[in-house]
This record gives C-alpha cells, structure tokens and sequence, in this order.
C-alpha cells in the first residue's frame, strides 16, 4: 500500500512538472518572441534614417551583429546584405515582407529562412526612393526553450523529489538536450523544410573530406585528457603528491583558458567561413584582426591572474597544506607562461579550418596536443630535471606559435592595391 501510495505522489508531481514546463515555456516563448519583435522594429527604423542620408556607405561601417540587414531596390533586386554576396540572392519582390513594404510602406513576416538555416522574423520598411531595408534576426526557438525549461525543472524533481543526487542532475541535462534535439529534428518532417535526401558519389572522399577539416577541432580535447595522463606519471614519479595536487589546480585554470580561447576561434569561424566562400579577404583580415585582439586580451589577462594570485587559484579548488601553498607559486607561473600563446594556437586551428587548410588546421593540433607536447614532457625531465616538467607546456606553445604565425601570413591574402 506505502509502495503505490509514493509511486502515486511521484506520478502526480511528474505530471505537474511537465504541465509547470510547458505552461512557462510557452509563457517565455511568447514574451522573448515580443521583446524581439520591438528590438527589430527600432533597430529598422534607426538603420533606415541612416541609410536615407549615407546610402550603402552605413551599411558597409557596420560591424557583423546579430541582425542581417537587407536593402532591396523598388524592383526587388538587392543592393546589399550584411550576410550574404548581394550578386548571388534572388529577386526579394515577391517575399512578403517586402512585398508587403512596397505596398504599404512596412512589412513583417516570421518563416524558416534557408539562407541562415534558421527559424527568422523579418521587418521591412520602405525608405523615400521607393527601396525596402529589411532586417532580420534568428530567435530562440521553442526547442531550445523546451530542452532549458525541462532541464530547470527536472533538476529539482529528480535530485530532490526522486532523491537521485548528481544522477539526477545528469539524468535532466540529458533528458533536456533530448528534447530539444527531438523538437528540432521534427523541422525535417515537415512541410516547411526545404531539404531533401539526393544521391550523390564519391561517398568515401566527401567523409574523408569532412573528417579530415573537423578532426582539428575533436582533437584539441581528447589531447588534453592524453596530457593529463602524461602529466600525472611524471609528476608522481619525480615531484610527488603535493605537486601534483598542483597540477589539479592547473587543469581546471587551463581548461578555462581553454575555452576562452574556443570561444574566439567559434565566434569568428563563421564569419571567416562566409567571407571566404564570397572571396571578401578585405572582411576576412578584419575579422582575423578582431580575432587576434581577443585572443590577445585573453592571453594576458590570464597570464596576469596566475602571476599576481597563484595561491588564490589554489584556495578556490583545495584547502591547501603550507607544504602545497609554498610550491604552488613557482610551479603555476612557470606553467602560466604557455597562457601567453595558447589562445593563439587554439585560434589558428578554426582559422585555419575556415580557409578550407584542414591539413594545417591538423598539424597544429597534433604538434601541440601531443608530438610536440608529450616528446617535451618526458624529455626535459630527463635532461634537465624533474621541475623541468613544468615548462614543456610552455616551450610547446612557443614553438607552435612560430609555426602559427608563418601559416597565417601564407594562407591569408595580401590586401589588393585597389579597394576591394
């Protein structure tokens, strides 16, 4: 009786979660859907008293940004757009939006776009020549809203109603991702997707192709577990326990450089990758130099961190022995120095894959993740010392970093005499 008694209750408030998740999701969906809807709309406006008094010279100022900006002439043609090579985009007349403009002097539509592989809203404005400047934007689509609504919920309801403790967290994660990878692949399923599945040859070269560009990338995390385990024997064969308690410290400090580092080479891969298919290398080396600033500002920011406050990275992921808070500076500042340059070669690996160079997209990873890395790590112990451990990791990135730069400066054109 106790049994289904509990059975019961958990069934009612399973029930209730998922009746609270959709409620709110649906809740959050129509507010951020209207919240963006009067952010395209003032952002039109301002774009369009712009364009009225500089013409396409605005538009060619502006930075890349979350909205795509389209002029279109009176005959549907188009004079510009901030994502796509004007030349290779059809007549716009009929789309409603603009159609809609034309007509009546504003125009709104919300559909899939297949330019930008996404669900979009468009708003367009009809400026005094007759043109349409339209602009768009892709919004937060109810897949991704499910998957993080159940995720907040079954958090609670399975580690603390279910009592299932870090399962229980793991277990909503993985059950929210599922969701939202469900709710997106019905978009293929339905009469809006424009793909279909075509035969094609050569099936072998096409997957060796696209393993071969995209291994670079898998390669840059499955190396750094390698050189943990790398890192581990030495330290615990030369230098003992609490150095390499110390390396624990370091792990979590690099994983984060890491990602930072990631986060420039994703942020510009596709807007390298657009400009390169439109042969736009003026756009191409403004986004490498915007690139390379971040890349810098990280580096030395994190450099900086460990440097002035070595001990304080050790409190925050141990509660240190004075034995450990004494090693911990010389150890982290020596390792700290490869912080310099890492960026920079985690970078050069999208940028390289961006320009369509996989091999040499592939041989800094390698070099780094392991040739280079793993040969120092047993080598410079060997002849200089146990310590020495320490400085593989900045002697590989120094040495990557040369080859970096000289890759960069051959696969990235010159800029022409004459504008492009």
């Amino acid at each position: 009786m106790t049994g289904k008694i509990f059975r019961s209750i958990v069934l009612a408030a399973a029930v209730a979660l998922f009746a609270s998740a959709a409620v709110i999701m649906g809740a959050l969906y129509e507010y951020f859907g209207a919240v963006e809807k009067q952010e395209l709309s003032s952002q039109l406006a301002l774009a369009s008293a712009a364009v009225e008094d500089m013409g396409a010279a605005y538009l060619e100022k502006l930075p890349a940004g979350g909205f795509r900006l389209t002029w279109i002439g009176a005959d549907g043609g188009v004079k510009y757009d901030s994502r796509r090579d004007a030349d290779s985009l059809e007549n716009h007349a009929q789309r409603e939006e603009v159609a809609e403009a034309l007509e009546t002097g504003t125009g709104k539509s919300h559909r899939y776009s297949a330019t930008l592989t996404e669900k979009t809203s468009y708003f367009a404005m009809r400026l005094t020549d007759g043109s349409v400047l339209r602009i768009s934007s892709g919004h937060a689509t109810a897949a991704v809203l499910a998957g993080g609504v159940f995720n907040v919920f079954g958090d609670y309801f399975f580690v603390f109603t279910c009592d299932m403790g870090v399962f229980g967290a793991g277990l909503a994660t993985a059950i929210g991702s599922g969701i939202t990878f469900t709710v997106m692949l019905s978009h293929f399923f339905s009469r809006r997707c424009t793909l279909r599945p075509v035969r094609f040859r050569n099936a072998g070269t096409k997957l060796r192709q696209i393993l071969t560009t995209g291994f670079s990338t898998f390669f840059l995390d499955i190396a750094m577990g390698i050189l943990t385990m790398l890192f581990n024997r030495q330290i615990l064969q030369g230098l003992g326990t609490d150095a390499l308690a110390v390396y624990g410290v370091i792990v979590n400090v690099s994983t984060m450089v890491q990602c930072c580092a990631y986060s420039v080479g994703q942020a510009a891969q596709p807007i390298l990758s657009a400009c390169f298919g439109a042969g736009k290398w003026g756009r191409i080396r403004a986004a490498l130099k915007y690139a390379l600033m971040a890349a810098a500002f990280f580096s030395a920011v994190w450099t900086l961190l460990v440097f002035l406050f070595p001990n304080g990275f050790i409190r925050i992921f141990m509660s240190p022995t004075g034995d450990i808070l004494r090693i911990a500076p010389a150890i982290l500042r020596s390792y700290g120095v490869s912080f310099l340059l890492l960026p920079l070669n985690i970078f050069s690996t999208y940028y390289f894959q961006s320009l369509m160079k996989p091999r040499a997209s592939f041989s800094v990873s390698v070099l780094r993740g392991l040739v280079l890395s793993g040969a120092l790590i047993y080598a410079l112990p060997a002849l200089l010392g146990p310590g020495a451990v320490w400085f593989a990791m900045p002697v590989t990135e120094a040495v990557t970093a040369v080859g970096v730069c000289v890759l960069i400066v051959r696969y990235t054109r010159p800029a022409p005499q004459t504008p492009e």
